[in-house]
């Protein structure tokens, strides 16, 4: 989250621009956090690193 407000200021200049741009970040976030709880990744995981 402090990495999107962070972004966002170096993006817009104007507080009102920077606030639209950030709620809808905010939006995907919470939307996410909301609905995507059950989803899974496929993807596995390599083990191997930091294994000597």
């Amino acid at each position: 989250m402090r990495t999107g407000r962070l972004g966002l200021s170096r993006i817009h200049a104007d507080d009102l621009e920077q606030l639209d741009a950030g709620m809808l970040l905010y939006d995907a976030f919470y939307r996410w956090c909301r609905d995507a709880t059950a989803e899974r990744h496929s993807w596995e995981r390599d083990r191997t690193k930091g294994k000597a």
